[in-house]
């Protein structure tokens, strides 16, 4: 039984511990307020530690408040209408120079310079933004000397079927032209060696014609992302990017970059899918490398700079920062992948030319190829379920012939998916990105959109696409374990399959 005349008598509170009191009090008024004014952070057990957390944590921090900064971050969902509430959205913190917040070069503030002078376009991409269908219209696009525009390179070479014949002449090795003469710096050895005097020579002459006949040169080639490799201030790095910049000042046009923008968690989900199936597609052994979920490449959803990739914001980024400054004719024109006036991309880039509106009636009337390199998501979940149900024993026969038929198994279940079972792969049990990650991505696309294309942004564009896109889970991959377990005919159909 307990007695209370045994109880001890209670010690007196020492100042220290008061203060310790008040400290730990102050930290839970603090976080309370912040958790009111949406400061949650991500679940820890997902991204605990990961360079996503300190951006978006660092975007919530710096913002005055609700009423000024109006971007603001779902945190309840995204479901319906999700921009509705985004209006103007504003990001801190991506990277962004204060000069970098300018509206950028529109066709009108060149069109006067190009006019009078012919212009060289470098369109640099980026990757998973149409440049195969740009390059493989700019091959065969017989109504570019209707207005005065030659194309100079690079040759794509899975270009679709087409009435038109190739144009004639050479195409320059921009593959060469990035990755040896500007990165290796063999521009700054033309006093030593006469190959490489020979090319330079050749390069400037080329545009000294051209500009002497009053022709506007197009270069075309994701290779210029290779730039990116001299991002990292460094002594060298500097030199190479000077010396690239003395050769383009030799250049008599006005050189225009050109960057084409596409909404950033679409670029994120076709990088993901491309890179995924075109470095996987060929491979036969079921033991090989697998493909992956979505969820293994979350953090390129979350980060469109990410370092071993080409986005859209980060060579536009870089472009600004590092080469354009040191050049004396440059500027840089941004072009929306996801316009919505009717034409594809390929034709979206030769209206967006200045001075080209013979071309672009011509091209919008006759001109129309299939996607030159489409990537087909159905590969890449039907991959990742078959070398599993190979790696579980789903698969009785273990002959080398079906060790190695990766390929052909993988087509049979695609062809079972759409016409035997009447469904698509996306009806599957899934694994998906979270809310919380998908209202960072859509956060950042609004917010890069915004920067990239200045007045012309429309997010009631991108809110309506990632609306669609998340309605049909796109955000998500098949949850194999799931579909094995869930549904026993997967494995009756694996054990009977034959190639």
């Amino acid at each position: 039984m307990y007695n209370t005349s045994q109880t001890k008598p209670l010690k007196k509170i020492g100042s220290r511990n008061i203060v310790w009191i008040l400290v730990v009090v102050v930290a839970l008024v603090i976080i309370q307020i912040l958790v009111s004014k949406g400061g949650s952070v991500l679940p820890s057990e997902t991204y605990r530690g990961n360079k996503v957390v300190s951006v978006y944590s660092r975007a919530k921090n710096n913002r005055k408040n609700s009423d000024d900064d109006q971007f603001k971050y779902i945190t309840d969902g995204v479901e319906g209408q999700v921009v509705s509430e985004l209006k103007q959205p504003k990001c801190r913190n991506l990277g962004i120079d204060d000069k970098d917040l300018s509206t950028n070069s529109t066709l009108d503030t060149i069109a006067n310079n190009t006019a009078n002078n012919p212009g060289l376009f470098i369109h640099v991409g980026p990757v998973k933004t149409g440049s195969s269908s740009i390059q493989c219209n700019l091959q065969v696009n017989p109504f570019l000397k209707l207005s005065s525009y030659k194309f100079l390179g690079r040759p794509e070479q899975v270009c679709p079927k087409t009435t038109f014949q190739r144009q004639g002449g050479k195409l320059w090795d921009l593959q060469a032209f990035v990755f040896r003469y500007i990165l290796r710096g063999w521009l700054g050895q033309t006093d030593t060696n006469k190959d490489f005097e020979n090319y330079v020579n050749k390069f400037k002459a080329t545009f000294q014609n051209y500009f002497e006949e009053g022709l506007n040169s197009i270069f075309s080639a994701e290779e210029f992302c290779g730039l990116l490799d001299l991002e990292k201030k460094t002594s060298e790095n500097e030199r190479l990017i000077q010396l690239f910049a003395d050769l383009l000042n030799d250049i008599p046009q006005v050189i225009t970059f050109q960057v084409v923008h596409r909404y950033g968690f679409e670029w994120a989900l076709s990088n993901y899918q491309f890179s995924e199936i075109w470095g996987k597609i060929n491979l036969k052994s079921m033991e090989d490398k697998d493909m992956d979920s979505i969820l293994a490449h979350k953090d390129i959803f979350l980060d469109y700079s990410p370092d071993n990739s080409c986005s859209p914001y980060k060579i536009w980024r870089f472009l600004r920062r590092k080469l354009i400054p040191l050049l004396d004719r440059a500027t840089i024109k941004v072009i929306n992948f996801n316009g919505n006036d009717g034409d594809d991309v390929a034709t979206r880039y030769i209206c967006s030319l200045p001075g080209a509106e013979k071309a672009c009636q011509k091209s919008r009337e006759i001109v129309k190829l299939d996607i030159a390199r489409p990537t087909n998501a159905d590969i890449l979940h039907a991959d990742r379920i078959v070398t599993a149900a190979w790696k579980e024993g789903m698969i009785a026969n273990r002959s080398s012939y079906f060790a190695n038929g990766r390929k052909e198994i993988r087509e049979i279940l695609i062809n079972h998916v759409q016409h035997g079972l009447n469904s698509t792969f996306y009806e599957m049990p899934l694994e998906c990105l979270s809310a919380q990650e998908l209202s960072m991505s859509l956060g950042l696309s609004l917010c890069i959109g915004k920067y990239m294309l200045g007045e012309k942004f429309n997010a009631t564009d991108v809110g309506s696409m990632f609306t669609r896109a998340k309605s049909k889970n796109k955000f998500c991959s098949v949850n194999v374990t799931a579909l094995f377990s869930e549904d026993p005919s997967w494995g009756v159909f694996f054990r009977t399959i034959e190639i």
